[in-house]
């Protein structure tokens, strides 16, 4: 079921029970609760366990129960939206991950200050030194970039924080000479 309606007081117990047996069975079934006293112990005790809303069966009771209802597959549906594009970001994310670690380039994201805040296995390989090594190191400690194109290169990423480059440069090997990369 898409939403539970449960009186508070049911013929075998209460819906606290009937939700605690819901949560021992692995069913997590989106419910309001419906009572015929507004107690404000027994609304804050329903909340607690996963109720949408608290509704007071009294002489609103009918002109409130739609909207109610509504408002309350409104969020369900609200929330499914909200975890199937989490699922889609984590899913892009660990794609984009596994790309970049196993991609036989090497690749270098820098942050605008031109710090090293990630590299892949690649440029490990290619420089010798090791991922602590790496990260937090101005990019130009490790290649050998003019003044002239270090300038280029951070106009750019204060344009476009995503911005790609790629081009052949002298870079330092960990055991103190230079590579073309």
């Amino acid at each position: 079921p898409e939403l539970l309606l449960l009186d508070y007081n049911l013929p075998n117990g209460s819906a606290q029970d009937f939700v605690g047996r819901l949560d021992e069975a692995g069913l997590n079934v989106p419910f309001l609760i419906m009572t015929g006293a507004g107690d404000e112990a027994v609304a804050v005790q329903m909340m607690k366990l996963g109720a949408l809303d608290y509704i007071v069966k009294d002489v609103r009771f009918l002109e409130l129960l739609p909207t109610t209802v509504y408002q309350a597959i409104d969020k369900i549906f609200t929330e499914r939206r909200i975890d199937r594009a989490e699922k889609a970001l984590a899913e892009s994310e660990e794609k984009y991950r596994t790309t970049f670690e196993n991609a036989m380039a090497g690749m270098i994201l820098v942050n605008v200050d031109g710090r090293i805040i990630e590299s892949n296995s690649a440029v490990l390989q290619i420089t010798g030194f090791g991922r602590p090594d790496l990260v937090g190191t101005p990019i130009c400690d490790l290649l050998d970039l003019t003044e002239q194109h270090i300038d280029q290169v951070h106009h750019q990423l204060l344009i476009d924080d995503m911005w790609s480059h790629s081009h052949e440069n002298r870079c330092h090997h960990r055991d103190g000479r230079f590579i073309w990369v």
